[in-house]
């Protein structure tokens, strides 16, 4: 179980508002084995809360996963909403065909896949539902991926059907104490490119992570991407404490002067205590873009059991 609160106040226009949402949210998480290679996981995220924005109060069941899965010596199919996640990239996003609940968490699309393993080899197809959020789709698209992986170097192909075309690949490699990771897509109707680079490894106790990227902001296929680079340095204090630090400036078209670019800029730190069966944060953030700052200070409480 958990519950968000917190204090956002935006000033836009010379006008400046305040909202204190509150979000009381559950993950419930069930794993059963139906039969000898046979097993049914779900996965759901129940919430409802108010503020998130003016006067828009939500309840949401919050199914995320629901599948089942038959594996078989060399073989693996999956049937029923699942995760799918496409990109290297963890702090931009270039592309994804995960729709969003209403408590912001990406769900798993409605979809049958099929893996084969090969020695370092694996080939994946998969059948999605596409086009809205909604959990019964309008029209179904396709996924086709090959990766092969060792234990220094991963590489993904991917085609994609679904709103868009779209063809990408993806890398991570590991050099002495650094990870390095890379991807690109490009996609049709309209033609466009995504991608970005991005790298890992520890300074001390601080682990780092930068990326550089051309996105759109959520990796959205019909979103217009940006030019964006973004840091992250996380390090624990203590036993049971840690902090994190995330900055990201990008370079949305400006809504003012579409042919020009605008500057936007996001900050936030989070500080936690983990407790076993108890977690809690406190994250203020910083968001500054044309016309538009933000600040906020948010606490979230879960409990576990």
């Amino acid at each position: 179980m958990g519950f968000d609160t917190g204090i956002e106040q935006v000033g836009a226009g010379g006008k400046t508002s305040t909202r204190v949402p509150v979000v009381v949210r559950a993950r419930v998480e069930l794993e059963a084995e139906l039969a000898t290679g046979v097993t049914f996981r779900t996965v759901l995220l129940p919430a409802f809360g108010s503020g998130q924005q003016p006067n828009e109060p939500f309840a949401s069941l919050g199914l995320q996963e629901a599948h089942v899965d038959f594996r078989s010596d060399g073989v693996d199919i999956v049937a029923g909403f699942q995760r799918l996640p496409l990109t290297q990239l963890r702090l931009l996003e270039p592309v994804t065909i995960e729709p969003r609940l209403r408590s912001g968490e990406p769900r798993g699309p409605l979809a049958v896949t099929a893996l084969g393993y090969a020695g370092s080899w694996r080939v994946r197809g998969a059948v999605i539902g596409v086009r809205g959020d909604d959990l019964v789709p309008r029209e179904f698209g396709g996924l086709a991926s090959v990766r092969f992986e060792s234990a220094l170097v991963t590489v993904e192909g991917h085609a994609l059907w679904t709103v868009r075309p779209a063809a990408g690949l993806t890398a991570s490699a590991s050099v002495d104490a650094l990870v390095l990771y890379g991807e690109g897509w490009l996609l049709a109707r309209p033609w466009s490119f995504r991608g970005g680079l991005g790298a890992s490894g520890y300074v001390g106790d601080w682990l780092w992570t930068a990326e550089a990227g051309w996105a759109p902001a959520i990796g959205r296929l019909r979103s217009p991407a940006r030019p964006a680079v973004a840091a992250n340095l996380s390090r624990p204090l203590g036993l049971s404490g840690s902090v994190e630090v995330t900055l990201l400036a990008s370079w949305p078209r400006s809504l003012l002067e579409p042919e020009q670019r605008a500057n936007q800029l996001d900050a936030l730190v989070t500080l936690a205590h983990d407790q076993g069966n108890a977690f809690l944060s406190v994250t203020p953030a910083f968001h500054l873009s044309e016309g538009v700052t933000a600040g906020s200070l948010d606490l979230s409480l879960r409990a576990y059991f």
